[in-house]
C-alpha cells in the first residue's frame, strides 16, 4: 500500500532569484496536504504565488491540491516597475524620491515581499547601522560599556564604533536603548555628530524660536538640531512645529538621510 510511501514536494525560485531550493515539505503519504512554507522575499519583485510549471500558469492551492507523485513548485515573481521599487511607495507620495534614493545607494532596503513600510518607526540601532555601512563597517576596536548592547546582535559592531567615535552617548553609560524608536531630535544629534566626525562644516544654525514648541526641545539636543534645521535636513511639520520628539518614521528617515547624503559634506 501506500502508507509507508513517502513523497516529496521541493520548491524553487524561478529567474535564479534564489538559488536551489528554499525549502523542503514531506508527506507520509500520497494524497496528503502538505504545509505552505512563508513567502519568500525579494526587494523590487512582488510574490505571486506557487506554481506547478516553470511557465507559471498552473498555480498550486496548498489548502487544497495534495501531493500524488513527487512534485516540483515555482515561485512566480512580479518585477516592480524601476520607477516605483516598492509597492507601499507611489510616485504621488511626497517621500516617494527619498525612498527611491536612498535604496538606490544601499542606505536602507524594503522589509520584504516589496515593501518599504514608510510608516513604521525606525529604531536607534537602524540609524546607526546605516552610518556604520557608510563607512564600510569598520572595526570598533573593543567593546562597549552599553549593557544592553550585547555581543553577536546585529548591530553590536555599529553601536561599539559610533561609541567609540562620540557619534553616540547613550541615555547614560551603561544603557543606549538600540531598539527604542528614534526621535526626531535624537536622529538630528546622531546625524551632527557624525558630520563632525566626518570633518564636515557643522557652523551653520537656524533660529528654532519661530517654532511654536520650540520649548520641548532638549537641551542636549539643540546644537544639533539648530544644525539639522539650517541644513534643510530636518524641517517644520505643517502645523509649524518642529515635533523634536516624535518618533521618525522610515519615510522620514529617507528623507533625513537623502538630504544629508545627497547635500552635507
Amino acid at each position: 500500500g501506500l502508507g509507508g510511501v513517502f513523497r516529496h514536494i521541493q520548491l524553487h525560485i524561478v529567474d535564479q532569484i534564489f538559488t536551489g531550493p528554499v525549502d523542503l515539505q514531506l508527506c507520509r503519504a500520497a494524497g496528503e496536504h502538505t504545509g505552505e512554507p512563508a513567502d519568500p522575499v525579494k526587494n523590487g519583485y512582488l510574490f505571486d504565488g506557487w506554481y506547478r510549471d516553470v511557465d507559471c500558469k498552473e498555480h498550486w492551492d496548498f489548502s487544497r491540491d495534495r501531493v500524488m507523485v513527487n512534485t516540483c513548485l515555482y515561485a512566480k515573481w512580479k518585477k516592480l516597475d524601476n520607477a516605483q521599487r516598492y509597492v507601499d511607495v507611489l510616485p504621488g507620495d511626497w517621500f516617494f524620491a527619498d525612498v527611491d534614493y536612498v535604496s538606490a545607494h544601499g542606505l536602507m532596503a524594503g522589509v520584504g515581499n516589496g515593501q518599504f513600510a514608510p510608516y513604521a518607526s525606525t529604531n536607534r540601532a537602524m540609524v546607526v547601522t546605516i552610518l556604520w555601512r557608510l563607512e564600510g563597517k569598520p572595526a570598533s576596536g573593543g567593546g562597549s560599556d552599553f549593557r544592553d548592547v550585547p555581543a553577536g546582535m546585529w548591530y553590536t559592531e555599529a553601536i561599539r564604533w559610533a561609541a567609540a567615535n562620540g557619534i553616540v552617548t547613550g541615555y547614560s553609560a551603561e544603557r543606549f536603548g538600540p531598539l527604542d524608536n528614534v526621535t526626531r531630535e535624537q536622529m538630528a544629534v546622531i546625524l551632527y555628530r557624525y558630520a563632525h566626525f566626518k570633518g564636515y562644516d557643522v557652523s551653520a544654525r537656524a533660529d528654532l524660536s519661530r517654532f511654536s514648541d520650540d520649548g520641548k526641545i532638549s537641551a542636549w539636543a539643540r546644537d544639533g538640531l539648530s544644525w539639522a534645521n539650517a541644513g534643510g535636513l530636518i524641517s517644520g511639520m505643517p502645523d509649524q512645529t518642529l515635533a523634536p520628539q516624535n518618533h521618525a518614521v522610515r519615510c522620514q528617515t529617507a528623507a533625513i538621510l537623502h538630504r544629508f547624503h545627497q547635500g552635507i559634506q
